[in-house]
């Protein structure tokens, strides 16, 4: 019985580290979208000039 609960003890930590790993790599992904967009935008405007 002891084992099990130790055992679901640990699984529950490991469960909330890759929440938090999960979190943060969505963070990243939303950040380099929205970098993308920005980049985007600059490289139409830069074409638009050259027109």
């Amino acid at each position: 019985m002891r084992e099990a609960a130790e055992r679901r003890q640990q699984l529950e930590l490991e469960h909330e580290q890759a929440l938090a790993v999960l979190n943060a790599k969505q963070q990243e992904i939303d950040l380099l979208q929205k970098a993308q967009v920005e980049a985007k935008k600059e490289h139409e405007g830069a074409v638009h000039l050259l027109e």
